[in-house]
């Protein structure tokens, strides 16, 4: 007998759609490909913590973690309400 678990896609899918941008960028650290808020980092961790994996993780940590994919990515994370602040 087997198992099979869904888990939710990974953050990358997440932080693309909130920046709205198709790819990330190709030089990380030297250009911004797209912005996201916060409230958008709390959002993606929210749905992150669900999977199985992430179960005993501090929310705290894992919106770190998605803080730094989105660095990874060229995604600029930015503190307002809206991206364009």
């Amino acid at each position: 007998m087997f198992s099979f678990e869904m888990t939710s896609p990974p953050v990358s899918h997440f932080l693309k759609a909130a920046a709205g941008v198709e790819k990330g960028a190709q030089k990380p650290g030297h250009e911004v490909e797209g912005t996201v808020t916060l409230k958008h980092i709390y959002e993606i961790a929210k749905i992150k913590k669900e999977d199985s994996s992430m179960k005993n993780v501090p929310l705290r940590s894992v919106c770190r973690s998605v803080i730094a994919s989105a660095r990874g990515m060229g995604i600029e994370v930015v503190p307002g309400r809206d991206a364009d602040t």
